[in-house]
């Protein structure tokens, strides 16, 4: 997604559990420069992860934290059912508006759909 992100630095961990990335964002992102994440959970069995953000990004602006799980659920014609749960804690208790909601979980799925989209077109790139 270069039109979105900058450049991705690992600032902690080898793509793991654990591991820490800060996502640089172009001017496209208005609200925000960067958001730093961490991967909190991985089930392979379930095909699972767990991400939670840990600044930049939404937190201070509207968010006091958040998190997000995907799961992928195999279909009947081979493919997958991508399910996104996010969990969230607004900085003056009010939940969020239909709309920043929907712009968060767009947000999340577009990188994911993006990522699905590279890897498709280039099945070498992750073994």
């Amino acid at each position: 997604m270069p039109e979105v992100i900058a450049s991705i630095e690992v600032l902690h961990g080898d793509g793991g559990v654990g591991t820490v990335k800060k996502f640089h964002f172009t001017n496209v992102m208005k609200d925000f420069s960067y958001a730093t994440d961490k991967l909190v959970e991985v089930d392979h069995e379930k095909k699972t992860f767990k991400i939670e953000v840990l600044e930049g990004g939404w937190i201070g602006v509207r968010l006091r934290s958040y998190s997000f799980t995907v799961t992928l659920d195999s279909t009947s014609e081979g493919g997958c059912k991508v399910k996104l749960l996010v969990e969230y804690d607004t900085l003056n208790d009010t939940p969020l508006s239909v709309e920043e909601a929907k712009g968060l979980k767009e947000g999340i799925l577009g990188m994911h759909k993006a990522l699905e989209g590279h890897l498709l077109a280039n099945p070498n790139a992750y073994v």
